[in-house]
């Protein structure tokens, strides 16, 4: 499935669901797509920012230490 911005000649930007860029080429050729608002068919597909997920937050940093000494005897640098 894909997904794209659609704008039809009244400037009406609305989302449609494809099942591959063929089926949508072809769909868009037919004018078998029609603006939700106005109910023209010559629809064209409209510029869309690529939907980028968040980076997952990456662990804490651990603390940098040489000995058992420090946090007081339980570094979780030195754990396991």
């Amino acid at each position: 499935m894909i997904r794209y911005s659609l704008e039809c000649p009244d400037e009406h930007v609305f989302e449609h669901w494809f099942d591959s860029i063929a089926d949508a080429d072809a769909q868009l050729a037919a004018h078998a797509i029609t603006c939700p608002e106005c109910g023209a068919t010559t629809v064209r597909k409209s510029l869309m920012a690529p939907n980028i997920g968040a980076s997952k937050p990456s662990a804490p940093a651990l603390p940098s230490c040489a000995s058992a000494s420090c946090c007081a005897g339980s570094c979780p640098a030195l754990a396991g």
